[in-house]
């Protein structure tokens, strides 16, 4: 989403060691401008407040 349009910013969350690699995906289309990181886990961790859009995927599948 935030390609294709360019006064968008966004924000990924997910498990601090998959974070790690998002930033290499973001860096290799030159989006690290416009798109940060956090790692944490939703379910405990404070992420701030004050989005416009939450998108989750896959996150209410139980593990295992």
């Amino acid at each position: 989403m935030v390609s294709r349009h360019p006064s968008l910013k966004g924000t990924v969350l997910d498990q601090p060691q998959v974070v790690e690699k998002t930033k290499k995906i973001i860096q290799e289309y030159g989006l690290q401008d416009r798109i940060d990181t956090i790692g944490a886990d939703f379910t405990k961790d404070n992420f701030g407040s004050d989005y416009d859009l939450i998108w989750t995927t896959n996150c209410l599948t139980p593990p295992g």
